[in-house]
């Protein structure tokens, strides 16, 4: 993987949420961010999976909130 690659990230991010894994695609695409912060793909992904980051994943027994970043 390019390891210095905003775009490689912001798709790294897309996949990880497709999985279901809403906090490490928030870490992807904040590391796009980081990379590039004029990238507006990849702060536009986040804005839009980083509040499901803050709430319980189905399954999860009640009152035990995982939180994201």
């Amino acid at each position: 993987m390019e390891a210095r690659n905003p775009i490689t990230w912001n798709f790294v991010g897309l996949c990880e949420n497709a999985l279901g894994h809403t906090r490490e695609s928030v870490i992807a695409y904040e590391r796009a961010t980081q990379l590039d912060p004029t990238f507006k793909e990849a702060w536009a992904n986040m804005a839009q999976v980083r509040p499901l980051a803050c709430f319980p994943r189905v399954g999860q027994p009640p009152g035990r909130v995982e939180r994201g970043i």
